[in-house]
């Protein structure tokens, strides 16, 4: 899975990349980076296949992570020009990235921020527009405004994800309406199984 970590942590270098670049260049480096979005998570399964093994966990909460790093890098250096379309790019990070900082604080997993099919459609959304926006392609921020309603649709799924998560922590149901809590039970015992035990 080497090969496929490979391709996810070069979007990191593409980003500190686009700084040096311009113009049609840098709309390059980030169609680019779409493409290794779109080969990493394609090349784990084929090779997952392959080997007849699991998919690494280490892929599912990394490739999340390189794409945020990748975003948040380039939209710094086109901040200057574009505030707007940044913003609108960027509504996803500005609000996943506390959260994160909240996940990373509290020691706990990242597996709650895999990547979702709905996390994939918003980053390549999110890659086209910031691609547009280098490239100086016109009427790029009816893009960005598309970006910033499915980036806001992905954090409503990761937080979903995350409370659900919690209520299964808990060992509670919370009733929506009612505002009633019921508690689950553990299942009881087989019979006879105290007395097996006890031989």
């Amino acid at each position: 899975m080497w090969l496929a970590n490979a391709l996810t942590l070069s979007r990191i270098p593409l980003g500190l990349l686009f700084w040096f670049s311009s113009g049609w260049t840098s709309a390059a480096i980030v169609l680019l980076a779409a493409l290794t979005d779109v080969l990493d998570g394609n090349l784990a399964r084929y090779l997952a296949r392959r080997k007849g093994v699991p998919l690494s966990p280490v892929g599912g909460w990394l490739d999340p992570l390189a794409d945020k790093l990748f975003v948040v890098i380039v939209l710094i250096d086109i901040a200057r020009v574009h505030p707007i379309d940044v913003a609108l790019c960027g509504a996803r990070e500005l609000l996943l990235i506390p959260l994160l900082v909240i996940y990373v604080a509290r020691g706990e997993k990242l597996d709650g921020l895999a990547a979702a099919p709905i996390g994939k459609v918003t980053t390549v959304c999110q890659l086209l527009a910031i691609a547009g926006i280098a490239g100086g392609v016109p009427h790029i921020r009816l893009l960005a405004i598309a970006t910033a309603v499915l980036g806001v649709a992905t954090v409503a799924h990761y937080l979903r994800v995350r409370f659900a998560d919690l209520r299964r922590r808990l060992g509670v149901l919370g009733a929506l309406g009612g505002g009633r809590v019921v508690e689950v039970e553990a299942p009881a015992a087989a019979p006879g199984r105290d007395a097996e035990q006890a031989r």
